[in-house]
């Protein structure tokens, strides 16, 4: 299988294609991140994405993996010293996931995002930004049913994360295709190239879905025992499609 083959494989579309098949063709210094709040533990929802970052990195890619400790104090998961506590351990699950380390760069969000040339940039693109684009990008990500300021300017720490993260592609859910989209709008206002995105179908890792799914009944592969995978799979109940 090609890298372009590899990018492509179960995504639910490539923005564009002819430049994630031009990136494809790159043998230079390919990177690809994916970006989480570390709000709990990772589940078997989890193991699609790492799979998918797994194929890039068999693609060529190196791997940056946001673990994005502002953004989840900002969606209200916690204070910073619970939210670190939890990224430690995420990064631990994401390589016995199958992630290889040496082609992986794990990043917290507070080490670039508090700088001041950060801040400025933020500031720049909250100028190209209607509050009515920021939220409609939100909307599927957000915590709670009332958009604050805060979450309103999370999209716009997104699209700014994958300039300092230096990275060429952007991974993430259906669920975060608005974000991609906003920032291949804003990002050129402040000199800085638009990015390529793949968007994969929304998984059991999505706000939605996990909120459909309590967290007792998610399979943590890490923590569940071999008889309440069982139980809980045993258990599992998947409603016929109306389509």
């Amino acid at each position: 299988m090609d890298a372009y083959d590899l990018i492509t494989r179960n995504a639910a579309e490539v923005v564009t294609e002819d430049e994630v098949r031009s990136l494809a063709d790159d043998p230079d210094g390919k990177r690809a991140y994916v970006g989480y709040e570390p709000s709990g533990v990772l589940h078997i929802g989890h193991m699609l994405t790492a799979n998918k970052l797994i194929e890039l990195q068999e693609a060529g890619f190196e791997i940056v993996v946001l673990l994005a400790d502002v953004h989840a104090y900002l969606n209200g998961k916690g204070t910073f010293e619970e939210i670190r506590e939890t990224a430690t351990r995420m990064q631990e699950q994401f390589v016995a996931y199958g992630l290889a380390e040496d082609q992986t760069e794990f990043v917290l969000g507070s080490e670039f995002q508090l700088d001041d040339d950060y801040a400025l940039d933020l500031h720049a693109l909250e100028l190209e930004t209607s509050l009515s684009r920021a939220e409609r990008a939100m909307a599927e990500i957000k915590s709670g049913d009332t958009v604050t300021v805060a979450q309103a300017v999370y999209p716009l720490m997104q699209a700014l994360d994958i300039v300092y993260l230096d990275v060429d592609l952007a991974i993430g859910g259906m669920e975060q295709r608005k974000v991609h989209m906003l920032a291949r709008d804003t990002l050129p206002s402040i000199g800085a190239d638009a990015r390529r995105a793949c968007t994969r179908p929304s998984s059991p890792t999505s706000r939605r879905a996990s909120a459909r799914c309590p967290p007792r009944r998610r399979l943590h592969l890490d923590e569940d025992t071999e008889e309440e995978l069982r139980e809980k799979v045993n258990k599992a109940y998947c409603p016929p499609s109306r389509t």
